[in-house]
Order: C-alpha cells, then structure tokens, then sequence
C-alpha cells in the first residue's frame, strides 16, 4: 500500500513537473546568445513519455537531430541559438555520431544491432538517455537518468558502454552542444556524408619479365572499388596503367582487380584506401605477368631403359644444351625465319640426367628470367627451344630440336605450358668371351679324367647404374648371363650384349675333376660398340685346380692279420695310363699323401716305402693330393711278403679334393657291421631326454674271424651339427670288447650319459671295429635311421574353449582346450599325450570331486612337428579363485618319452577368478535398506585371481528375493557397471546402485554380480540365498487399543494408557532398534500436546527373529480430550554401536482404524430410585455470550471487508 501510495504521489509529481516544464518552456524566452562557433537554428518538436518522465524531440537546421543532456531543467524555447563545436576527443561527440541523427547510426547498424524492437520514438529516447549519461561524466545517479524505467536505463548503459569500444568519427563530423544556464543544455550533430576520389597507377610487378615484351599490356585492366561487399564503382585503366573514380562517400574502401591485362594475371591483393572530403587519394597497384617457371628444363633418358637412368658405367651427367628465349610465339624454330632470340643460356645435366633452369646448371649464356619472388626462374610468354650440343659419356649425340610455346592461360602467375621433354640416346654395347685353362699347366685342356665341358660362368654387373640385358633390367651386383663352356673350354657373347660398364666374370660350377678355386673371376669393361671382350690368353683367363686325393692302405696277411712290409702296389689312371707304384712299409702301411712321404723326395721312383709319387706333367707340389681326378686301378705286385698268396686288384675313384682315401686293411676276407640304436627304457628309438639316460647300439658284424678278440668304439654324433654330441665339454662314447664265436654276429654297445638338455635333438650312433689296432669297419651314416635316437619335446598352451582366453569362468560345463606342441616325432607312429590338472598354489592335482582332472588323446603326426589339442571337461565350480596348471606327457608304445610339467609356465597356467559380494546401505551402514525415492545401495565385491594391469568390467543387477527375478523400477531392471584395472590379482571394488525404493517395504533384495574381461564372464557370484549379498527393507504395522480392556474407545479420565502392538518383517536378527510413537488428533491431523508438549512413547528391542512384534504404551491426562480421536504415528529406528539412530520404517496414517482410539465419557449408571426435584433454576449472568461473540467476530469480518474494499478500489483506480 505504501508502495502503491508513493507511486501514485510520484505519478502526481510528474505530471505537475511535466505542466512546470511545459509552462516553463512556453514562458521562457530564447537562451542568451554567447560569443562561440556558429549560431543555429533550433527547433522543439512533440513530447515522447518514457516511465514516469518525458522527454521533446529536437531539431536544428532543419532535420539534423539534437538532445537534452540535463533532464531536470526545463526545455529550451525554438529559436536561434550560439553553440559550441565539440572536440574531436570528446565522448560526447563519439556518442552523438552512433545515435540516432548521427551518420555513424545508419552506417553501423545500430538499431537492428542495439535497439531491434525498438520504436523510433524509444531510440530517440534511448539517444536521449546516452547523451545525459555521457554528459554527466557516465554517472548513473547524477540524474542522467531520471523518471527512466529500469529497461531502458539498462539499454542505454549497454549502448554507452558498446560506443567506448567503437572507432572515433571521422574528423569531417561535427557535433555541438549549446550551454544554458536556466534552461538544458542542448547536444547534436549535423547529418552530412563526406565525399573524396580514388586514382589508381598499375605497373607490372615484374618489369624483367614483361618489358619489351608484346605479349604483355598494362591497358584494359578492370578494378573494384568495394565499401564492405558492396562494388561502388569499377575502373579500366589505360594504356598507361591510369584510371580515376568518381566522387566518393568519405569512409574506408578497398580496391579489388576484377579482370586483368594481357599477359598479366588478377592481382588478389586487395589495397584499402581511405577517402578523406575533397581529397584524391593515389592507390600504387600492380599486376604479376604470367610466366612459366622453370625447374626441370629436359630429362635425359636411357633410350633402351625408357628412364631417367643411366646403364652401367655410362652417365647422364655432362651433357649439355643449349636454350633459347624469343619473345615471337611460334609452334616452330624461330630460327627458321630469321629471328634473334631474347636471350640464350648453355646448361649441364646433373647426375640424374635432369637440366633445370637454375643458375647451379648453367655454363654460359645469358641472364635467367625470374618469377616476382625474385627467386624462382621463368619463362616470359614467348617461345623456348631446346637442342643438345654435347653428349655424355656412353651416349650418341641428339641433335633434335625441341620448340615449345609459352602462352598465356589461366588466372594464375604461373603457367605450365612447357613439358620437359625427355631425350632418349643410346648406350654403347659390347660382349665377352672367356678361355677355361688348367691352373697347373696353363694350358687350355684337361688332367686325368677332368673335363673343360660344362663349367658354369656369371657375368655380373659392378656398376652402379642398372643394366639391360636380353630385355631383363638388373641392378648392381646381379647376375645378368649365364654362360656354360663348350668340349674346348671356351664360350662367348653377342657383340652387343652388354651395355656400357664395369663387370666381373666368375666361375660359379667348376667342370667335372676340377675344384671351383684358382683365378675364377676377372673384371672386364666394356667401353666400345661391338667389340668382344677377349678373356682367352694365360694371363686373361679363367683357371682351375684339379681335383687332387690321396689313398692309403694296411697289408696284413689272411688268419694272424700280420703286417706285411714290402709290398709293392701300382697305381694306374685308368683315362691316361700314367702308372706309378707305391711299397708298404714294415708295418704294411703305405699312402700317397705328401703327409706320408713328400712328392718331391724321390718322386715315382717306386723303389722304397720311402718315395714319393705325383700324377700329372705338373711340378709335385707338397700342397697337393698325389692323384688327379681319375679311377685308377690298384694292383698288388707279387713280393716275397705275398709269395704263394693271391694278388689283390681293385679300383679306386678320387673325386674328392684333399681327400685321403683310407682303403682299410687288405686282406682276402670282407669285414662288414651294420648297427641299430635303442633307447634303453622305451625299447624303441623314442627317447626321453632324462639326465640318465641308456642307448644300446647293437653292432651286428659279417666276416670276423672265430675266436679272435675284436673291440668295438662307439661315438654319439648330433645330426643336425654333424658333430659329435658334447656333454659338459665331452664327446659322448662307449666301448665293446668281445670275441667271436662265428663269422657272423652281434655285440651291445651302451651310452649312458645325461640328456637333460636334449629335448628336439636327433642322435645318431657311429661305431667302428677294431681288431687291437687295427680298424676293420666303420658304419658311419648320419642319416641312417636305424643308427638314430630321437629325443622329442613338448611345449604347451592352455586357453578355454569358447573365449580362447588364459582366465575363465569357474562354470559347472566348463572346457579347457590344451594345445600341444611336438618336436621330433616319427611321422606315422602312434602317440599318447595325457593331461592332467594341477592346483598351482598346493602343486598338487586339482581335485574336483575327490578325483583328478585328466585327459588324454592318442594321435599319429604326418610331420615329426604339428600340434594337437587335449580337451579338459569338468565342473570347474569349486576351481573358483584357484590357478591351475596343465601337465602334459607324451607316450610312445605305453613308455613316456616327453613332458611338460612346470608350475612357473606362464603358458601352462590359467585362471579362474572368484568374487564375493557383500551389499550395505551406506545411509545406515547395514543390510537395512530405506524405502524412499533416491535411495542407494553399495556393493563391494571381493576378487580374486585377476590379472593384474588388465582392464575388466564389473556389472551388478538387483534381483527381487521373493521372485527370484530381477527387481523392476519403472519396468526397468536397476544395474550398475564400472569399469577397473586391479593393480593386483586379489582386491576389491565397490559399486553403487541408485535407484526408486519408495514401494519396497518389506522386501528383500539380493545383488548379483558378474566380472567381465574381454567381453566374456570371468566370475560371477549370484545366490539368491546369500545372506551378505541381501539387503532388508524393514516394514511396520500397528494396531493401537485401550490399556484398560484392550478395545477402541478409552475412558476420557485423568490418566488414559493407550497401548499400540507394533508389528514388524524384515528385519536384522540380533539388532537394536527403537520404535517411537506420537499421538495425532484425528481431527487436526497436528500432534496431540499436553501442557505445550507432544504426547509420545517408545520402547527399545533387540530382534531375535527377523518378524515379530512390540508394545509401546502411551499415558497421558484425557479428561479433556472426550469426544476425540487419537491416531498412533510409528517410526522405527536402526540403533549402531555409537547410539546412532537411523529411521528406516514408519507408519503413518491417520485414516488407519487400527491405529485409531475413540475418547469417550462413561454414562453415570441411575439410581434405582429416581427422586421427583423440579428444574434447578440457573443463576449468574444470563447475558447471550456467543452472540456477543459472534456481533465481535462480525465487526471485525465487517472492518476487514472494508478495509479490503478500499485498497481494491484504490488500486483499481491506479
């Protein structure tokens, strides 16, 4: 009301000040006319109302615009009026040119931008409210904004605001204020757009490349002269390059070419220019002539190549052009017509075979043209060719001219009309031929039964540029012919086979008897065309050794092996007859080795056992084998050792170099054994690689001598070195002494060693036969199966079935594929491979259901190594939180031969995650959980057997106890998931579920949980019985009685007990809680007080059961209180350890009968005689009482109706 009041007063203020300041404007004359700028003429126009204010629309000189700045004095009369230019630094002047009247308003937009919704009225005051604002030195409370409403205050704060950031007028604007001392001071502008002219002088931005050019003219070229994005005026220049605009608006501008001259592209460059009044401003412009720059002038290519690479030796550097410039355009040599060119430049190819137009690559000529950059080289638009002058080295000489037009195209500076032309020469090309020479005669045929046919030669190439060869290209180091020797020893090339270049011919197969050693490579060149290469003469050839061997030989006599000494043997190449003899010595030892008897010392003397002996017409040379690749024949000379015996013949082929033949003891019997190897243990060549090991090789021998004692040596070789078989730095050996009871028979050698560390490992038994110190046999194969042990391995790998994966879900079907490798099987043997699982913490075998978890699978390889998958099926329920470990072993023929069985094996092992889980409601720390709408419930979930440093998923879902389903919220199931990355296998992590428990008395929900890797469930602990997974959300009921008899109506007496039976479920066994009671009068639906105080109860219990029940009693004074009912409110409260209570059930109806006790009078019982008494008469004061109070309480509803009448009419008239 008093707000209301106080408007209306100022309401009432303004009107009277608004009649003030009319009267005062009609009876004031005009303003004292000062000495100052100017004079003007000032008009006064309507009244604009604003609030709880006006202001008057002003004009001066006709419609320019004005404002008052001080809106508490009265307004100025028309008139004609003395003012005041504002300085150009003034804020009012720069507030005046962006408001309204001001150029600055309409060029800006600021209406649409500050005041769009605005009438014109409204901007015109908003322009009122700036100025007195600024005016007043930007104070608010100065008055600046007097009568205004808050709406418009805030505009024109934030428009004076936004000018201060603006950019200051122009410094043509003119703006003013007319000072009063009596009246306002009155400030505007004058409306006047200034005008200015813009010349334009184009010259080319690359004068080098265009003058004295014709393809080049500064005439024609149109430019834009742009206010924003809108085009003003264009302009075309003269043949000069000079264009002048017409008059312009005073303001920035930008000068865009839109189309360009001859031979010149559009300059993209835009060239702001400001228009200050009666000023032409002079833009400098250019143009860029079109040019085409210039890199790659020609490539030169390998004509046969077809690239810009050379062959060989030969080089596409070093040959040089010549390039001519004429400024003629012309599709032919100008030349031919008798034209000069501009200029002319000589350039070098570089390595590549490219000539670029730089400076790096000419020799001569002229100055290059340049781009506007100032750096890159050009062409002018003209014409350009190009002609060899100079050759490289290995190429012909191309006198082709190229001629190529530059001509304008596009919008660009550059053009690309020149192409490179590629110039294609020819490489010189020549051949080889090649003589194939003995290295120790030097002469072009054979020794012994060696041949000069068929030795195989490469030609490759050395040089660093590729070849090209029989149309195949090859690169440095590669073989580019094959050639093979004729019977004479000597093959050639085709004359033109090789390009120029730098190769070497090596023997890659020497010919039969001959070594691939000597002088078996030469580097050649090839340099002229056509001509052959000649590689024939001794010192220019290709020359082998000559396979060279020994042999060597024991003479004993038949039955006592005795030593014959003496006994002559000849030796005869069977190809050239060439026969020398060499004698046994006293222990019938004879040989050709230079080892044995020097070459040089007596050589074919054949006289004692003391000479040497050397086949060929070569000087002996120690170095050497004694005889030349040959089959010879060996004939034993009659001798007094050999009297009465038969002479042995036989023949001899040495085909190995350096090789010493060792023909055994020659005697008239043939010894021979042969042997087979078995692995003790397993009774087959399947061994498994124990560190003791038994091998029994069983040597069966053929043409021994009954009776005489014979010894057998037996050595393990590893068949993939070829060596023999090292155990702690030692070859493995064995010996057998025995003697014989028949010709024929069989002897055991055994080898015991430790094979700890040959898993894979072949071995193979080699054994030789001796009779004391004589050797009579060897049987020495290493790929003789029958001689061999194998030693498998295994390794395996163990990943459950359908996830492929090394942690798995403990289900009740769970299946583990264990797959196994093998190494060093027998291809189509049988094998057995036999799982079982093992508890990695106890190392003991895991036990489901008191028995082991095993497997087995029986298999025959194709390959000795493969792969082959072992299946483990079981209830893997009771593996929860256990790592189990897969032994495996192989079985050949029921022996074990192979295992793998170690606990630390990361690929052996996998993992089967447990969880455990137990729900609290944080809000009371317990299993009780609270019905209300925003409730939580956490989860912690227990874990073990994770993978540290993986990430896993953990998904929780409430499941409704009752139904054994999941519990809906709005049909929706409440989850929760969380991703995590546990730092060790065992730990645990928390999850929260939020979710809408108002309806859920008395229910019990249970939390299933699940743990994810991978996508796939690796644990899960869902138990609908799980006690520690349950939370209990407690619901209570009450039934209220009278103390006294237990009914609903209780005697309305002095002292009145009601007792109230609260019934609860769901509750925490052992657990402490409290219920507290109050009485709430049915009909107020408040709580019932006695003396100021609520009439309460409660009663604290320990639950032993999760139902049941308790009293709580209520005593109370109802002797006033007949007639009422009471409704019994109950709470219950969960009590923790510290005293604290937390309200977790309540029951709270005041429509419940249950809960509802009447108050009554009990009717005093009649006498049995009534007496006959008259109506007692009434005393004291008989005076209405109620109606007195009802006149008062109408009074009042009366007073308060007009007084409500008063203001409504009051503020209707407002």
């Amino acid at each position: 009301m008093k707000h209301v009041t106080s408007q209306i007063l100022r309401r009432l203020s303004a009107i009277l000040l608004s009649v003030v300041c009319l009267t005062g404007a009609f009876a004031s004359g005009a303003m004292t006319v000062h000495a100052a700028d100017g004079t003007l003429d000032f008009q006064v126009g309507k009244t604009i109302a604003y609030g709880d204010y006006f202001t008057t629309r002003m004009n001066i000189d006709g419609n320019n615009t004005a404002f008052c700045v001080q809106p508490m004095k009265k307004t100025p009369a028309a008139g004609t009026y003395s003012y005041d230019l504002l300085p150009k630094n003034s804020a009012l002047r720069k507030a005046l040119y962006y408001l309204p009247g001001g150029y600055g308003y309409e060029k800006e937009g600021i209406q649409n931008k500050y005041l769009s919704g605005w009438s014109e009225d409204n901007c015109y005051v908003i322009g009122h409210l700036v100025t007195s604002y600024v005016y007043s030195g930007y104070d608010a409370g100065s008055g600046a904004f007097y009568g205004a409403p808050q709406s418009y205050i805030d505009k024109a704060v934030e428009l004076a605001n936004a000018i201060k950031g603006f950019a200051d007028p122009p410094a043509s604007f003119r703006a003013f204020i007319i000072p009063s001392d009596s009246n306002q001071t009155v400030a505007g502008s004058w409306y006047e757009k200034p005008y200015g002219w813009i010349e334009l002088q184009k010259s080319s931005a690359n004068a080098g490349v265009s003058d004295n050019n014709p393809n080049y003219s500064l005439k024609g070229a149109k430019y834009g002269i742009y206010q924003g994005d809108k085009l003003v005026e264009t302009l075309t220049t003269n043949d000069k390059g000079y264009a002048k605009s017409g008059e312009l608006e005073e303001g920035n501008y930008t000068v865009k070419e839109l189309s360009a001259s001859k031979g010149y592209i559009v300059d993209a460059k835009a060239h702001n220019v400001t228009v200050t009044p009666d000023q032409t401003v002079s833009a400098k412009v250019t143009e860029i002539p079109q040019n085409n720059p210039m890199d790659l002038v020609l490539q030169k290519l390998d004509k046969e190549l077809s690239a810009a690479a050379p062959q060989g030796a030969a080089s596409l550097a070093g040959a040089e052009f010549t390039v001519k410039f004429y400024t003629e355009q012309s599709e032919k040599d100008p030349a031919q017509d008798g034209k000069k060119p501009a200029r002319t430049w000589v350039f070098k190819t570089d390595e590549s075979g490219k000539l670029s137009f730089t400076g790096d690559y000419k020799v001569g000529g002229d100055d290059l043209y340049y781009a506007s950059d100032g750096k890159t080289p050009c062409l002018p638009l003209g014409t350009v060719t190009v002609q060899e002058s100079k050759a490289p080295a290995g190429y012909l000489l191309n006198d082709t001219v190229f001629v190529q037009m530059i001509s304008s195209e596009g919008d660009k500076e550059t053009v690309s009309i020149y192409q490179a032309p590629d110039v294609p020469e020819q490489v010189i090309r020549g051949g080889v031929k090649v003589q194939k020479r003995d290295i120790e005669t030097g002469e072009a045929a054979p020794q012994g039964s060696a041949s000069l046919e068929g030795a195989e030669f490469t030609i490759t190439s050395l040089n660093d540029h590729p070849v090209l060869v029989e149309g195949k290209e090859y690169e440095k180091d590669q073989v580019v012919k094959k050639l093979t020797t004729d019977k004479n020893g000597s093959v050639s090339t085709e004359a033109d086979l090789l390009p120029y270049g730098h190769y070497r011919i090596d023997e890659t197969k020497a010919p039969e008897g001959y070594l691939n050693e000597g002088r078996i490579s030469l580097e050649f060149d090839i340099t002229e065309n056509g001509k052959i290469v000649e590689l024939t003469s001794k010192d220019q050839s290709i020359s082998n050794q000559v396979i060279r061997g020994d042999l060597e030989l024991v003479k004993v006599s038949d039955g006592d092996l005795s030593r014959l000494a003496g006994v002559p043997f000849t030796i005869t190449s069977k190809t050239t007859g060439e026969s020398h003899t060499i004698i046994t010595d006293k222990n019938g030892y004879a040989s050709t080795s230079s080892e044995w008897n020097k070459h040089t010392a007596n050589t074919n003397r054949g006289e004692t056992a003391e000479d040497g002996i050397w086949f060929g017409t070569s000087k002996p040379d120690d170095s050497k084998g004694a005889l030349i690749y040959d089959t010879y024949t060996v004939e034993e000379q009659r001798c007094e050792a050999n009297e009465g015996r038969n002479l042995l013949s036989f023949e001899v082929e040495i085909y190995k170099n350096n090789v010493t033949i060792d023909l055994g003891t020659l005697t008239n019997d043939k010894v021979e054994i042969e042997t087979t190897a078995l692995d003790k243990e397993s009774g087959s060549q399947m061994a498994k690689p124990d560190e003791k090991v038994t091998i029994v090789d069983t040597v069966e021998y053929e043409g021994l001598k009954k009776g005489v004692e014979y010894r057998v040596t037996g050595t393990l070789m590893n068949k993939e070195t070829g060596e023999a078989l090292l155990i702690d730095g030692k070859p493995v050996t064995a010996e057998t002494t025995f003697t014989a009871k028949k010709s024929t028979g069989s002897v055991e050698v055994t080898f015991t060693f430790d094979a700890s560390g040959l898993s894979s490992t072949t071995l193979v038994c080699f054994e030789e036969l001796y009779q004391e110190d004589l050797k009579l046999a060897v049987h020495a194969d290493i790929e003789d199966k029958d001689q061999s042990i194998y030693f498998p391995e295994i390794g395996t790998q163990v990943k459950e079935e359908t996830t492929g994966l090394q942690i798995a879900y403990a289900g009740k079907d769970t299946t583990l594929i264990d797959t196994v490798s093998y190494k060093n099987l027998l291809p189509g043997e049988e094998y057995t491979l036999s799982g079982v699982l093992i508890d990695k913490e106890t190392g003991e075998e895991l036990l489901i259901d008191e028995k082991p978890v095993t497997a087995e699978t029986t298999f025959t390889p194709e390959e000795s190594e493969g792969t082959v998958e072992v299946p483990f099926t079981f209830d893997a329920t009771d593996a929860a939180g256990k790592t189990i470990v897969v032994f495996e072993t192989l079985s050949y023929d029921g022996e074990e031969i192979a295992q793998h069985q170690d606990l630390e094996s990361p690929e052996q092992t996998l993992q089967f995650p447990s969880i455990g889980t137990t729900a609290i409601n944080p809000e009371t720390g317990s299993q009780t959980g609270l019905a209300k709408e925003e409730a939580i419930l956490q989860d912690v979930a227990e874990y073990t057997n994770l993978l540290a440093g993986e990430p896993f998923l953990i998904r929780g879902t409430l499941m409704d106890k009752e139904t054994g389903e999941e519990l809906l919220i709005d049909d929706k199931p409440v989850t929760a998931e969380q991703e995590f990355t546990p730092e060790e296998a065992n730990g645990s992590i928390s999850l929260d579920f939020a979710f809408n428990a108002k309806d859920l008395k008395g229910k019990t929900l249970v939390v299933f949980e699940e743990i994810l890797y991978k996508d796939q469930v690796v644990a899960a602990h869902k138990d609908v019985e799980s006690a520690p997974q349950s939370i209990y959300f407690p619901e209570i009921g009450t039934s209220a009685a009278d103390g006294d008899d237990g009914d609903k109506e209780a005697l309305a007496d002095t002292e009145v007990t009601i007792v109230d039976t609260v019934s609860y479920k769901n509750l925490l066994p052992d657990t402490t809680y409290i219920v507290k009671g109050v009485l709430m009068d049915k009909e107020t639906g408040e709580p019932l007080e006695m003396n100021g105080s609520q009439v309460t109860a409660e009663a604290e219990f320990t639950t032993e059961e999760t139902e049941g029940s308790v009293e709580v009693s209520f005593t109370f004074d109802g002797s006033a209180l007949s007639g009422h009912e009471v409704v019994v409110f109950e709470k219950l409260y969960y009590v923790v350890e510290d005293g604290t209570e937390t309200e977790v059930a309540s029951h709270e109806d005041l429509t419940d009968e249950g809960q509802t006790v009447l108050l009554t009078d009990t009717p005093a019982e009649p006498p049995e005689e009534m007496p006959s008494v008259s109506t007692p008469v009434k005393t004291g004061d008989e005076a209405p009482i109620l109606l007195y109070a009802g006149i008062a309480l109408g009074a009042l509803l009366a007073a308060g109706g007009l007084g409500v009448f008063f203001y409504r009419r009051h503020k209707k008239g407002h």
